[in-house]
């Protein structure tokens, strides 16, 4: 009999707003679309957990509940419970925009739908719009997929996992230590030789886990 993991209540209360985050804005998502995304999530609930869970977000004012086709369908309230919609879009867009490349990879995929969410809310917005027309920060935009290898070097960093990185003219194994974003763009530190390294992300042409 398959029985579902046990969590402690800090557990259930993250896994709670996650699956919060999970609910889009602007339409109903089936009880049954949102079990298989908690699922591919990591939240081992069952069904009757995840609608209890649901029902209970719709109580607090989180979200709203509707009928489709005669079943349950869930849309969340605001995007964040503790800000407004529009200041979350803003805050979100920025952050997608120069910094999602700095998020633990796992914390970047859960954001993506808010993200690309964020984004619309906030064009729509005249008053955001204009601000973002009206600002201007000198790092490099062009990052969500600044480069394929970026997954596994994030994975190295939390793990301190050795890999084998092939460089402009240097093939070494090594462990990451450090990310760093500048105007110069994104750049990688490694240890070679007790000494520590740095490299552009763009002469990092090939990584292995050895």
């Amino acid at each position: 009999i398959l029985q579902e993991p046990i969590m402690s209540r800090a557990s259930n209360i993250e896994s709670v707003f996650l699956l919060l985050a999970q609910l889009p804005t602007r339409y109903s998502k089936s009880l049954e679309s949102l079990c298989d995304v908690s699922l591919a999530l990591g939240i081992g609930k069952s069904p009757d957990t995840i609608r209890r869970w649901l029902n209970i977000l719709v109580d607090l004012g989180y979200a709203e509940k509707t009928q489709q086709e005669g079943k349950d369908s869930f849309k969340r309230a605001t995007p964040l419970p503790w800000v407004t919609a529009q200041y979350d879009s803003l805050i979100l867009t920025l952050t997608a925009r120069y910094f999602a490349c700095l998020l633990p990879e796992r914390t970047k995929q859960q954001y993506q739908s808010l993200f690309e969410q964020s984004e619309m809310d906030t064009q729509e917005s005249d008053t955001y719009r204009q601000w973002l027309t009206c600002i201007e920060v000198d790092l490099p935009t062009e990052h969500m997929n600044y480069s394929p290898h970026l997954a596994t070097i994030k994975q190295a960093l939390t793990q301190k996992q050795t890999l084998r990185f092939t460089l402009v003219g240097q093939c070494l194994n090594t462990i990451p230590t450090k990310l760093r974003l500048s105007t110069q763009g994104l750049s990688l530190f490694y240890l070679d030789n007790q000494q520590l390294k740095q490299t552009p992300m763009l002469g990092v042409l090939a990584v292995y886990e050895p």
